[in-house]
């Protein structure tokens, strides 16, 4: 799997065959990374989800995330975007700053397309240093990606 693993100082929280979630030990900052192996089906894609969110916690608000999807199977069929919906939401719940690393333009188009929904802010962008940037807080780029409502505090998790 591609990703930040390289440079050390990260944390490997969760792998599977489909994603890698990694958080950084020096700055407030994670990456998941989806890995090229296709879902079987919809009971698949729940599971995974579901194992993805127990990973998200309260000190993860105050951080950024990148959602590497460069590797990710391309795949827009209603079942398989629904089913990805619940993460999708989690992911804007958990985590101050959201950015979504893609490999194409079409894959801007259908992230930006399916963030509409969700009622969060997110970035969308083909560069790993820009979406390490906007992650980060580093850097901005308000023009970028899909800007929706900001999550009310119904939205967010309670923290301890």
């Amino acid at each position: 799997m591609r990703g930040p693993f390289a440079s050390g100082g990260n944390r490997a929280v969760y792998r599977s065959h489909f994603y890698e979630l990694v958080e950084d030990e020096h700055e407030p900052l994670v990456w998941l990374v989806r890995s090229p192996r296709p879902y079987d089906g919809a009971s698949e894609v729940r599971a995974e989800v579901d194992a993805l969110v127990r990973c998200f916690k309260p000190r993860h608000r105050a951080y950024g995330i990148v959602v590497d999807m460069r590797d990710a199977p391309p795949r827009n069929d209603p079942g398989f975007e629904a089913a990805m919906r619940q993460l999708r939401f989690a992911v804007g719940r958990a985590f101050e700053r959201v950015v979504v690393l893609v490999a194409t333009a079409s894959g801007e188009m259908q992230v930006t397309r399916l963030h509409r929904e969700g009622h969060f802010v997110y970035h969308v962008t083909r560069d790993p240093e820009e979406a390490h940037g906007l992650a980060t807080g580093r850097a901005s780029r308000p023009e970028s990606g899909f800007h929706g409502p900001a999550p009310q505090a119904r939205d967010r998790p309670k923290t301890a």
